[in-house]
């Protein structure tokens, strides 16, 4: 059993926050990955002795973009599924596959299934994901965007509901594994409300940065101890034992409001390049 520093939530072959045509740096699909790949594993291997980071999907194939990527800039790494180790020395840089759903009622975050999750609607989504053997968290609850915003992600065809209401976390409480009680996008109020719901519907609470770029990883953490990398199902199986063990340290701090006006508006540019077909998702 190992105690690791752990994000379970990020998003990183992003091609409008990680390298485009018009900021110099590598645009390719193959060059952002690998310049990607190099950056995450310093980052991974100069945080702790031991890492996890969830590298999610979001309709694409970024997750295993990046894990070929992460192969071929190291020396010493082991896949087993969904579960990329990389070891340097002493120290082990772990990464585990997800996906994040768009759901008709909110956004679904999915570690570890078998394949890719295609129902659309919560309930059928959260079905599947537990029938793939995924690890089902909800991710970003309560929060939601005004009418303005409504209407720009039905520009680019995506659900106007971005996140699970406190309704619905009493209605799937027994099939959540967890909830994101801190999100680095979202602020303090937020977690407030989102704290007190994990205890009272006993859904257990964990920290994510939801982060796009690979600075942001681990700016929202948590350090979990007994987690068992020797294979992936025996993973997933320790990690759901750690989300209910209390008390567990929480680090980091929220993105500030020109942070998450820039995921946002870079979010929503990237999404109307791929409805257009200007931009090919990889």
């Amino acid at each position: 059993m190992t105690k690791a520093i752990v994000d379970l939530h990020a998003h990183l072959t992003d091609a409008i926050h990680q390298g485009t045509w018009f900021n110099g740096k590598p645009h390719t699909p193959v060059e952002r990955c690998e310049s990607l790949a190099r950056q995450l594993l310093k980052k991974s291997f100069s945080t702790a002795d031991s890492t996890l980071v969830g590298i999610i999907d979001f309709d694409d194939h970024r997750a295993e973009r990046t894990f070929e990527a992460l192969k071929r800039n190291s020396d010493d790494s082991k896949q087993d599924g969904n579960l990329l180790s990389v070891y340097d020395e002493n120290k082990a840089a772990h990464y585990l596959k997800g996906q994040e759903i768009p759901t008709n009622k909110g956004h679904l975050l999915v570690l570890g299934a078998k394949s890719d999750v295609t129902s659309r609607t919560l309930r059928d989504a959260i079905n599947e994901a537990k029938d793939l053997g995924g690890i089902v968290i909800a991710d970003h609850p309560l929060f939601n965007v005004g009418p303005l915003q409504q209407a720009a992600l039905r520009l680019i065809k995506h659900p106007s509901q971005l996140s699970v209401t406190a309704r619905e976390l009493y209605e799937f409480k027994d099939s959540f594994d967890a909830m994101e009680i801190m999100n680095g996008n979202l602020s303090k109020r937020y977690t407030r409300k989102q704290d007190l719901l994990s205890f009272d519907y006993d859904i257990p609470g964990i920290a994510t940065s939801d982060s796009h770029t690979v600075d942001g990883v681990f700016s929202v953490n948590m350090e979990m101890a007994n987690l068992d990398f020797s294979d992936e199902e025996s993973l997933k199986d320790s990690l759901k034992r750690e989300f209910r063990r209390y008390p567990r340290k929480i680090n980091g701090s929220y993105n500030g409001m020109t942070e998450r006006l820039r995921h946002t508006a870079a979010s929503f540019y990237e999404n109307l390049l791929f409805s257009t077909g200007l931009v090919k998702k990889f």
